[in-house]
């Protein structure tokens, strides 16, 4: 296996932005007749890391949010407690009663994540053998020293990890679809009935209403949290957070050059907030044309990974090998990547969902019919969409 930087350093992007001009799922194949050599990608790289996803990730075994343990049908949960006081006093008389302590207790499933990339031994011998040609869309990697087995296997490792990335942020317990399995991620703690839910007919007021609630959980100690918008959302948020009449912004923005979150640089703040794009938040494009926001307290809300660098370690990628069932002569090799994890929150009240904000009217559906495929990051090089005649 080829030796490589962590999933989220720069220097892997930008060779991987040079070098690929195709899903990174997708095989590339050896010799072909057109000469790729400067072949650019096609919409650029989009999302290649999750501001969001990379803000919430933590070791497992090093999570101090809540307990794990096999439940009664065996499933891997998650257990956290919350807590409070309650008042029995009944107002009659002459002495108080003692507060009662109570607790209310939260589970989460812990899902595993895999990816199996199966050839035939032959072409796994042919892969280690044969070199790369000056047509090939691969031949970045040649000139890093790699093998073109090398090659093809970052391709899947990858795959697997910016794969991993989007179901912790968008992973639900009941959804199985095309790039996207059964997970308790971002989405399905953003859907928890404790999760404080705001719907926003304007941006402004939507925002305003979230503020009365971040002033009750805060009082103004805001430093934990984090708001998270599609990029859509954030533009269209940048529209209306304009100098009103008084020369001043609306109650509790701020403009201004923040610095970065994760990579992701800050120009917007909300509460003191800090206002982030991050292309796996909803948006809906087609019916309503809507955005929502994910306000989240990011010191009870985790992403507790088995390996929280998505890159998982090559020890832990192991090789099966099988005989093809419709070819007894033919034997197949597979390399199965595996994680496992959950995303979790040990006080779901202390974040909030802001959704049907509208985005721009001129930004409506029919805008981004050609560069569609770089609205929902759901692979890391996005492919133009070109109308048929």
């Amino acid at each position: 296996m080829v030796q490589t930087e962590t999933f989220y350093t720069q220097d892997v992007i930008n060779e991987l932005s040079d070098a690929v001009a195709k899903q990174m799922s997708n095989r590339l194949q050896k010799g072909l007749s057109r000469d790729y050599s400067k072949a650019q990608p096609s919409l650029g790289d989009f999302n290649i890391t999750s501001p969001m996803v990379a803000s919430l990730l933590e070791k497992l075994g090093d999570s101090s949010l809540g307990s794990f343990s096999k439940d009664q049908n065996g499933d891997w949960v998650i257990t956290s407690y919350t807590w409070g006081t309650t008042d029995p006093d009944d107002g009659e008389g002459c002495c108080f009663v003692p507060l009662d302590i109570q607790a209310c207790k939260d589970q989460a499933k812990v899902f595993s994540l895999c990816l199996k990339d199966c050839e035939t031994t032959l072409d796994k011998m042919m892969n280690k053998e044969l070199g790369y040609k000056g047509t090939d869309l691969l031949n970045y990697f040649q000139r890093l020293g790699w093998t073109y087995d090398q090659s093809l296997q970052f391709m899947a490792w990858f795959s697997f990890a910016y794969r991993t990335q989007r179901v912790i942020a968008q992973g639900l317990v009941d959804y199985q679809g095309p790039g996207l399995r059964p997970f308790h991620g971002v989405a399905e703690v953003m859907s928890h009935p404790a999760v404080t839910p705001l719907r926003g007919a304007d941006i402004i007021g939507g925002f305003a209403q979230a503020g009365c609630v971040i002033d009750v959980l805060t009082a103004g100690a805001t430093a934990n949290y984090a708001i998270f918008v599609h990029p859509l959302g954030h533009a269209a948020i940048d529209a209306v957070v304009t100098e009103g009449r008084n020369g001043k912004l609306p109650a509790g923005w701020e403009r201004g050059n923040f610095g970065s979150f994760h990579g992701q640089a800050v120009t917007l703040k909300f509460k003191g907030i800090p206002v982030v794009k991050d292309y796996y938040v909803p948006k809906d494009l087609e019916v309503n044309n809507t955005f929502e926001a994910y306000i989240i307290d990011l010191s009870t809300t985790r992403a507790s990974m088995v390996y929280n660098d998505l890159m998982i370690p090559q020890d832990a990628i192991y090789t099966s090998q099988t005989i093809d069932p419709t070819d007894n002569c033919t034997f197949v090799t597979c390399d199965v990547y595996e994680n496992a994890g959950v995303v979790h929150s040990s006080n779901y009240a202390r974040n909030i969902l802001i959704s049907d904000m509208p985005l721009g009217a001129h930004c409506a559906a029919g805008v981004f019919t050609r560069v569609q495929n770089a609205m929902d990051a759901t692979v890391p090089f996005p492919m133009a969409t070109i109308p048929a005649e």
